[in-house]
């Protein structure tokens, strides 16, 4: 049987848990692809996991397994049923079942995708949780829509710097933060009207400032443990808050400063069908039209 060389997880712990092991490549199944993996994308989820922080059973996972949720590369052979790819074909995948630290990856084609050649198979490798989860919270948990003013708060990582462009293309007016020079210079290059760094002291009452008096509309919330009390003296009345991940610890705000707000917890893994549906339509679109970047 042929093999190939993966990376195992065999218990939970720091880097060193990682062992590169040689295995047999998976064969498809029925509606299931083959992909020879290019570039796999790496997120904090497979961070956490590795660890022990989250546990493995609640994603499908047993140990020993093979992390990584999305990658890139080339369609290799494919099960029966499978009629709309190749082999060769240049795709992208957004969730697997044999984990993406490997040479090989076996997914469903339900998450296989054509990946464009002007797209990178390093690029490829992390569409799907930033911009799919940025769309989520955007579109399918907060109700964003062109002419709103939208914060994203934490906005030179991946969901954030996915969060901006597609605010950007749609219409929006988008405030960002980062905490670096090199972020704020990020933010700035892909889009975003206005940008402050959050370390910087009186940046709240600046982002005020430009919201202007009917204030921010939708904020992207990517550090709710610190930000969220800040956040709802921001928002407009019946404003939305989009909150992906949570940082450390807890935040706790004064239920007078609610203001109606809506307040959302994103989850990429909790998205339903239809929705990674749209959001992958919503990716090719910007791939094509060039705003996503």
């Amino acid at each position: 049987m042929a093999a190939m060389k993966a990376i195992r997880v065999h218990q939970t712990g720091g880097p060193e848990v990682l062992q590169l092991e040689s295995m047999p490549i998976p064969r498809p199944d029925r509606n299931e692809v083959l992909v020879r993996v290019n570039a796999a994308g790496v997120n904090p989820l497979d961070v956490k996991i590795r660890a022990g922080i989250l546990p493995a059973q609640a994603f499908g996972l047993a140990l020993p397994y093979t992390p990584g949720i999305e990658c890139a590369g080339t369609v290799e052979d494919f099960g029966p049923g499978v009629t709309n790819f190749k082999k060769g074909d240049r795709v992208y995948i957004s969730r697997n079942v044999s984990g993406t630290y490997a040479e090989y990856c076996l997914a469903s084609a339900t998450y296989v995708h054509p990946l464009p050649n002007v797209v990178t198979f390093a690029e490829g490798a992390s569409l799907s949780v930033s911009y799919l989860t940025a769309y989520q919270a955007l579109f399918q948990q907060a109700s964003a829509k062109s002419g709103d003013t939208v914060l994203v708060h934490g906005a030179s990582g991946g969901v954030g710097t996915a969060a901006v462009q597609i605010a950007r293309a749609f219409g929006m007016k988008v405030i960002g933060t980062a905490g670096s020079p090199e972020g704020i210079d990020l933010v700035k290059k892909i889009g975003a009207h206005f940008v402050f760094n959050h370390r910087q002291d009186g940046y709240i009452e600046e982002m005020r400032r430009v919201a202007g008096d009917g204030g921010i509309n939708v904020i992207v919330e990517l550090y709710a443990n610190k930000n969220l009390e800040n956040d709802l003296t921001l928002l407009a009345t019946d404003g939305q808050i989009a909150i992906v991940g949570s940082g450390a610890g807890k935040s706790a705000f004064s239920p007078a400063l609610m203001k109606a707000a809506n307040i959302f917890n994103v989850s990429y893994f909790k998205a339903a069908e239809d929705q990674l549906v749209e959001s992958h339509a919503a990716i090719q679109n910007g791939i094509e039209k060039g705003w996503l970047r």
